[in-house]
């Protein structure tokens, strides 16, 4: 399987082959799921560091052998006797994260994603990749689709390369899922669709504040 979180796991475990002990990366903005199941794989690796997820109101009890808190991040950082990983789950409080200052590198998961954003579309067949381009270059139009919905839209595609995956995966990318084989005739139809959904519930909202 061709996953992001394989992918992390392989780029994070080259950051550590290259690093001498003590050194400590964090990784920021990932959603709890996506932090368990990186800080698993990275400590079932034989590797010299040790991954951790930064203490959160949304992380399962189950998982505490893996949570950390800030002081306990930054005293294992000061004793320098292990290399860590920190994972920062997505909507930790900001001051939190910005006191661990200089103490932690930053990984730089734009980057990241953009490169695998390349490879998950170098990798879809040939005989889809012209669906799969149409229907991202018209989600692209609206300002809301960030490289990671892409990247788990292309994912998706990946471990299953069919044109009816790429019609039903539409919603990983603000549009809405289509099961018919010719759902790429009618792209822009779905798309129209969706932005008047959206003007409608912002109109919605707005009136509700009024009154």
């Amino acid at each position: 399987m061709f996953s992001k979180i394989q992918r992390f796991t392989e780029n994070l475990q080259t950051h550590f082959n290259n690093v001498s002990i003590g050194h400590c990366l964090r990784v920021d903005d990932l959603p709890i799921k996506e932090c368990i199941e990186l800080c698993e794989c990275l400590n079932m690796l034989e590797c010299n560091f040790s991954a951790y997820i930064l203490e959160s109101t949304f992380l399962p009890s189950d998982k505490e052998s893996y949570i950390i808190s800030i002081d306990v991040a930054i005293e294992k950082r000061n004793l320098q006797q292990e290399s860590i990983c920190l994972i920062i789950p997505t909507n930790t409080n900001h001051s939190a994260v910005s006191s661990l200052g200089n103490s932690f590198e930053s990984f730089d998961t734009q980057d990241f994603l953009e490169k695998l954003e390349r490879e998950f579309m170098d990798r879809i067949p040939a005989s889809i990749k012209n669906a799969v381009k149409k229907s991202i270059n018209q989600a692209k139009k609206t300002t809301r689709l960030q490289t990671e919905d892409m990247v788990h839209y292309l994912n998706e595609i990946c471990e299953n390369p069919t044109l009816k995956t790429v019609g039903t995966a539409l919603w990983k990318i603000g549009l809405i899922p289509d099961k018919t084989n010719d759902f790429v005739e009618r792209l822009k139809h779905n798309y129209d669709l969706c932005k008047n959904a959206c003007i409608s519930c912002q109109t919605a909202g707005n009136s509700a504040t009024e009154t």
